[in-house]
């Protein structure tokens, strides 16, 4: 099932498993809506503070062989260790920077959805959450590529009701 709402409280109920379309690539979370805000911002934290401290370190590693580097034999060879320490850490890969979400764009997207799967689809107005429930829909055709549908799919749609009338007066 793959659901796209503006509703938090009803993603919260009804939702098993969260995937965030972000820099096209899927990232995967466990839990309900709450629990998939909780556990991005603390990634995003962890993230930020990593690409803080590394930056700090490069830093502070080149003003020491600026600093350093042409002085007496010693510090000519600690001001090298640390040119060496630099390089393994940029060799390691650095922590990216945390950026701003921008508008996504479906380009070589592949994915799967199994039949007993629940699925939020989340993201800011405009991120293109409605565009992919009608292409898989097939409301909308793709300019390019192919989506294929399992035979026994059954796709329910449940549009936001508007705010001029309560919920029963609009089913009656």
């Amino acid at each position: 099932l793959l659901i796209v709402s503006h509703s938090q409280d009803f993603m919260n109920g009804v939702c098993t498993n969260i995937i965030h379309l972000f820099q096209k690539k899927l990232e995967y979370y466990g839990g309900n809506y709450d629990t998939y805000v909780r556990t991005r911002t603390e990634l995003l934290e962890n993230q930020m503070k990593r690409y803080k401290w590394e930056q700090d370190q490069l830093q502070h590693m080149k003003e020491y062989i600026a600093r350093f580097g042409h002085g007496s034999a010693k510090l000519a060879r600690q001001a090298q260790s640390k040119e060496k320490t630099m390089a393994k850490m940029v060799a390691g890969g650095l922590t990216e920077k945390v950026v701003a979400e921008k508008p996504l764009i479906y380009k070589d997207l592949d994915f799967g959805i199994d039949l007993d799967t629940r699925i939020a689809l989340v993201g800011p107005n405009g991120a293109g959450k409605s565009t992919l429930l009608k292409l898989i829909s097939g409301d909308v055709m793709p300019s390019n590529g192919l989506i294929r549908r399992h035979s026994h799919c059954k796709i329910g749609r449940y549009h936001q009701v508007g705010w001029d009338c309560s919920f029963f007066d609009y089913f009656e």
